[in-house]
């Protein structure tokens, strides 16, 4: 996640300023993709690691519902901050590029931190006799 994130980062400043042509930009476009959405299948994994089972389902949808939530708010302030007069390059760059980077400096440093590679906790749920629910966390 953290090498796709950092790559992703300089194809989309080619995306934005250097494609003279649609189908350059395209190209631009394809490599960012492949490469800069790699972290999203770790991300669902975690975040399926992390609730229990019966509850996973719910789990996962909250997630995407949080992350559609978010990024439904990126377009949004880019387009006030477009409609009060900034460069809309410059808004891309700082709302897609930057975000890019950021996101592989911060993989890059919890990779460093934990160099054994994620361990995801082992949840585990289940009904006592009395009908209560309990939850039990084991972990590295």
């Amino acid at each position: 996640a953290a090498v796709g994130s950092l790559c992703a980062s300089p194809i989309s400043y080619g995306l934005l300023f250097y494609s003279p042509s649609l189908e350059i930009a395209m190209c631009f476009f394809l490599g960012k993709v492949l490469v800069g959405e790699c972290w999203a299948g770790p991300a669902l994994s975690i975040a399926q690691s992390m609730v229990p089972k019966r509850g996973g389902t719910s789990g996962l949808a909250s997630y995407l519902a949080f992350l559609t939530f978010v990024g439904t708010l990126g377009p949004l302030f880019v387009g006030a901050l477009h409609d009060r007069g900034w460069d809309l390059g410059t808004l891309l760059f700082l709302s897609v590029t930057c975000p890019f980077l950021l996101a592989g400096l911060l993989f890059l440093s919890l990779a460093l931190q934990n160099p054994d590679g994620f361990l995801p906790l082992q949840v585990s749920s289940k009904l006592s006799d009395d009908g209560d629910h309990e939850v039990a966390v084991d972990g590295p």
